[in-house]
């Protein structure tokens, strides 16, 4: 039986083997992919640019809706400068070319997302790990690595509970010269002001040594990513980035629409990340929920016992979502901005049967 091919049919149900069932998973954490004035701007652009510009931005395939979109990016970022990039994954490996050579070790929260872990491969510098989300362990760990820069690698948002890296923290720990590199692919779009992102929620702000990156596939709905920083960060990334250079970029549609979701999150009648964390807070104190901070409530379910979830959630007319990662199987429950009361109390009901058993 496969339990990955699901078919949405509304904002918060999908259609498996046969059934609608109200669903809990994926990173659509507004449903801005379904949001109908997104929907039309994609299709409007999609009849006037085409599907694709076929081309890097460094040859003949940049286009005005690119910088365009990087300046609002910036502005709603509060920060100096944004690039786009073609993934949320590709951002990380893009700016490992680009500050290669800028410290001369990194520091690593020992889960961070597979990018992360990725990127430093491009950079040729020693990787040392702190324990998740431990600023007293990396303060201990930073004085191991003497004086010469280092950059200290993290999630804002960790993908498997929602919880948040405290930034701040870290920062206070940092020797003058380090530079902080935030995976916020989770937090942008749903945590700080409006949903500005875990840089901006924790009072600190990018610059040239605080470097963020993102999705806009997820919170926002759409495809790509994105690099937060400076105008230096960015002509770096111009310059040395070979994967930037010689990749085509997300299509045009995708960075109008992407562009139309800032306009929504930002100036929306209604604030869309507020109401994600009030439907989170629900759910979490109806079930005492104290793990993670997010919209993502994770519980570790033994192998012995993931046919029984999934009975449990079926009977109770919801999608089982179990992600399996690093070895680990998760039901993994992630609650959207668009969720009614009534489906968050399902939700609810649900974990505290399976708890309960």
């Amino acid at each position: 039986m496969n339990w990955r091919q699901l078919e949405p049919i509304d904002r918060t149900h999908v259609v498996w083997n046969g059934r609608r069932l109200l669903f809990f998973g994926g990173c659509d954490y507004h449903r801005l992919s379904s949001h109908p004035q997104i929907l039309k701007t994609i299709e409007e652009s999609l009849h006037r640019d085409g599907v694709s510009t076929a081309a890097s931005r460094t040859t003949t395939g940049d286009h005005p809706a690119y910088g365009a979109l990087e300046t609002q990016l910036a502005k709603f970022a509060r920060t100096e400068a944004a690039v786009l990039t073609p993934t949320g994954f590709s951002s990380n490996l893009i700016l490992a070319q680009a500050l290669e050579g800028n410290f001369s070790a990194v520091l690593m929260d020992r889960e961070v997302h597979a990018s992360l872990r990725d990127a430093t491969r491009f950079l040729g510098v020693p990787v040392h790990y702190f324990n998740h989300r431990d600023a007293a362990n990396l303060k201990t760990q930073r004085a191991i690595l003497g004086n010469d820069p280092v950059a200290v690698l993290t999630d804002g948002m960790f993908w498997f509970d929602g919880s948040l890296a405290p930034l701040a923290d870290y920062v206070d720990v940092m020797k003058s010269g380090d530079w902080l590199w935030v995976d916020d692919a989770h937090g942008f779009g749903t945590t700080g002001s409006r949903g500005r992102g875990t840089v901006e929620q924790a009072g600190l702000s990018t610059s040239n040594r605080t470097l963020s990156t993102c999705t806009l596939s997820k919170s926002i709905g759409c495809g790509g990513g994105a690099i937060l920083g400076s105008t230096t960060m960015v002509q770096e990334i111009w310059n040395r980035s070979s994967m930037f250079k010689g990749s085509t970029p997300v299509p045009v549609p995708w960075a109008r629409g992407s562009s139309v979701a800032l306009e929504i999150l930002e100036f929306g009648t209604e604030d869309l990340s507020l109401k994600l964390h009030e439907n989170a807070q629900r759910v979490r104190s109806a079930t005492n929920s104290s793990r993670g901070q997010g919209p993502i409530i994770t519980l570790e379910v033994p192998n012995r016992d993931l046919e029984q979830v999934r009975s449990v959630f079926l009977e109770n007319g919801i999608y089982p979502a179990i992600t399996s990662y690093e070895g680990r199987d998760s039901l993994r429950a992630v609650i959207s901005s668009r969720h009614s009361p009534t489906e968050l109390d399902r939700l609810a009901a649900c974990l505290g049967e399976w708890v309960a058993r």
